[in-house]
C-alpha cells in the first residue's frame, strides 16, 4: 500500500445492537447503531511536524490542502474502505488514484489495509462531522534520521 500521507493523507464498523423490552416481555426488533466513522470523509487541513536527527525541521498547523491534494476515505459498514488520493501534476491538473481495502476500528485507532499493507492511525477526534487521524513514520536517508508526525483533519462529505 502506498503511504497514505505521501500525497500530503480509518476503522472497523462496530455495530451495537440495542434491544429494548417492555414490561410484558414483548421485545422490539434489534436496532443497529452505525459507527460514526462510516461514511465518506475528505481531508481539509493537516498538521505536520518533521524531525531531522531529533530536531524539528519543518512544522505546519492547520495547513489547508484544498486545491492541492485529494485525500478521501469512504468507510463502509461491511469493513471495506475506498481510498482516493491525488495531487497536482506539473501541468497543474489533479491526478487521482483510487483503491479499495479493508479496515478494523478499535476504540482509539483504525488500521487500514490496502494491497496487503496495513497502516494504523490513532483516532484523535471522531464525531458525526469530524475525523482527526494521527500517524507517525520513521525513516532514514543516508545518515539522516527522520520522524514525520501527521494529523489528518477530515470532514464528513
Amino acid at each position: 500500500m502506498k503511504r497514505f500521507y505521501s500525497y500530503l493523507f480509518i476503522a472497523t464498523v462496530g455495530l451495537l445492537g440495542l434491544v429494548s423490552c417492555s414490561s410484558d416481555d414483548n421485545s422490539t426488533p434489534e436496532k443497529k447503531e452505525v459507527d460514526p466513522i462510516v461514511g465518506k470523509w475528505e481531508l481539509k487541513t493537516m498538521d505536520l511536524k518533521i524531525y531531522e536527527n531529533g530536531e524539528v525541521y519543518l512544522e505546519f498547523e492547520d495547513e489547508s490542502v484544498e486545491g492541492l491534494l485529494v485525500f478521501e476515505f469512504d468507510f463502509k459498514e461491511d469493513n471495506t474502505v475506498d481510498f482516493t488520493s491525488g495531487n497536482l501534476n506539473q501541468s497543474g491538473e489533479m491526478e487521482t488514484n483510487s483503491e479499495t481495502g479493508t479496515y478494523v476500528k478499535n476504540e482509539d485507532s483504525v488500521t487500514i489495509t490496502i494491497e496487503g499493507e496495513p497502516e494504523t492511525f490513532s483516532i484523535l477526534k471522531l464525531n458525526s462531522s469530524e475525523l482527526h487521524l494521527f500517524v507517525t513514520d520513521e525513516y532514514s536517508s543516508g545518515e539522516m534520521e527522520y520522524i514525520d508526525e501527521i494529523t489528518f483533519k477530515m470532514v464528513k462529505m
